[in-house]
């Protein structure tokens, strides 16, 4: 079974007006590891990963849910499936506040992927 991604080809730089240069170097990071899928070092960056959605939530709320499902996936391919169902829910939770019905319908999708590998 594979996760149902977003799509990831390029790290896009959040929408604020004035973001600040740690802020866009970790956005970068992430997704240069995502792209190698170097889950190891990625999940090195799972604590700021909360904290950077939340502040893109309201700016740009499609990189915030991207960037939790990026977790998500990181957490499924690391075996972590309660970890990474969680990530998938905040992802649920900021697409339909966002009401992005296809990052919902992603998000589910890779809700149910992991319930069904548990």
């Amino acid at each position: 079974l594979s996760t149902v991604p977003l799509s990831f080809s390029s790290a896009p730089a959040p929408d604020s007006p004035h973001p600040t240069l740690d802020l866009n170097s970790n956005i970068r990071t992430i997704f240069a590891l995502f792209e190698m899928r170097n889950w190891h070092a990625l999940i090195k960056f799972e604590a700021a990963a909360g904290a950077i959605s939340a502040q893109l939530q309201e700016a740009s709320p499609d990189l915030a849910i991207r960037i939790c499902t990026i977790f998500g996936v990181c957490s499924k391919n690391l075996g972590e499936y309660h970890k990474a169902i969680e990530m998938y829910k905040q992802a649920r939770a900021m697409a339909k506040e966002a009401d992005d019905q296809v990052a919902q319908g992603a998000a589910c999708t890779n809700i149910g992927i992991c319930y069904k590998i548990l």
